[in-house]
């Protein structure tokens, strides 16, 4: 699902995240703010969220066609999932279910429509902070994340940061410097979801 786009903010959101390093000390602390971007995987979510589209074109609850496995071990774990834990339905249920018009779920289509837009790309999006104790390099690193979240778009998807624990954070930081993704977790966002976030 999308993160707010560039058009439904009527101030530039990169000013946000500017002021957030804008509070940071000229001496002894610092911050860097990365995007990696890899065109590489981008067309195999657009094929994933166009299947999940179809889906919900046809009526399918958008809450269900977002849990559509992405790859072929996924759709094997789904079958097996759903033949595990869900009971079995009466004829009449099946029937019923059948009979019923498919409500199809109009913002969640246009949710859709807008994110396969324009091309996808994977990108991960990694903070460091520094600064002369923990607990500052920690409140740097909240004022940064924070500016992130006016991106969120209720409806559709949010930015998430996850927090590196201490035993991964010299690898993680030789990551960082030489711009390797690694296990890095990737996004799956438009050209327009990247350019809302990162312009000049």
């Amino acid at each position: 699902m999308p993160i707010k786009l560039y058009e439904n903010f009527d101030y530039d959101p990169l000013n946000v995240i500017a002021n957030a390093f804008s509070k940071i000390q000229r001496t002894g602390e610092g911050a860097a703010l990365q995007f990696l971007i890899r065109p590489s995987g981008g067309e195999r979510h657009a094929r994933h969220f166009r299947a999940i589209l179809e889906k919900v074109r046809t009526g399918t609850p958008l809450k269900e066609a977002l849990e559509l496995p992405e790859s072929v071990f996924g759709e094997l774990a789904f079958v097996v999932r759903d033949f595990l834990f869900q009971g079995k339905k009466s004829k009449r249920e099946e029937e019923e279910a059948a009979k019923r018009q498919p409500s199809i779920d109009q913002e969640g289509q246009e949710l859709l429509e807008r994110k396969v837009a324009s091309p996808l790309v994977e990108v991960a999006i990694r903070i460091v902070t520094s600064a002369g104790d923990e607990s500052r390099a920690r409140m740097i690193l909240d004022g940064l994340i924070a500016a992130f979240h006016q991106f969120e778009d209720p409806r559709g998807n949010k930015l998430r940061f996850n927090r590196l624990s201490r035993g991964a954070t010299g690898a993680s930081l030789r990551s960082f410097s030489f711009r390797e993704t690694g296990a890095a977790p990737m996004l799956a966002l438009s050209l327009r979801e990247l350019t809302t976030l990162f312009h000049f």
